[in-house]
């Protein structure tokens, strides 16, 4: 597969990094034509298929987030109260999210091998953590650290 990168001195690296399925076959397929340098051919497809790429993931990310950050304001302007399901969907469904996300977390405990305790002394640690700072942040952040510690020193396998 490689073989047609060679013989194009320090461009094989990048030809090498920057390969994906429609570079190699555009490489591959391609008659240079004559009188025009292949490593330099081949890096200009590798060099334009990238910046495509990088360009499409990131106006797509940034589209994405402008959409469902600026759409809201539009359906629902300043001034004008919300429908009263937007608003109990406001208050209900953090609780649902991190009642899933816990269910998510425990889904395995019934195979494990620790019984569940270190998922247990977790979820008191940040029961506990998040009564006495009140920081979700925290709160998670201290969770995870403590659970990760228990996981790797406590209740190694």
């Amino acid at each position: 597969m490689l073989d047609k990168y060679q013989n194009v001195g320090w461009k094989k690296f990048y030809l090498i990094y920057g390969m994906c399925d429609e570079t190699f076959s555009v490489n591959c397929t391609t008659e240079v034509p004559e009188g025009v340098d292949k490593g330099w051919f081949m890096f200009f497809v590798t060099l334009l298929n990238q910046i495509y790429w990088v360009g499409g993931a990131t106006a797509g990310a940034l589209l994405g987030t402008m959409v469902t950050r600026f759409l809201s304001f539009l359906i629902f302007p300043e001034g004008k109260e919300p429908p009263e399901f937007i608003q109990y969907l406001g208050k209900v469904l953090p609780y649902a999210v991190i009642g899933l996300l816990v269910i998510y977390c425990l889904k395995d405990v019934p195979g494990s091998g620790t019984y569940g305790i270190p998922e247990f002394l977790a979820i008191a640690f940040i029961v506990l953590l998040h009564r006495w700072k009140k920081s979700i942040l925290l709160s998670i952040g201290g969770g995870t650290v403590f659970y990760m510690l228990l996981v790797q020193f406590v209740f190694c396998k």
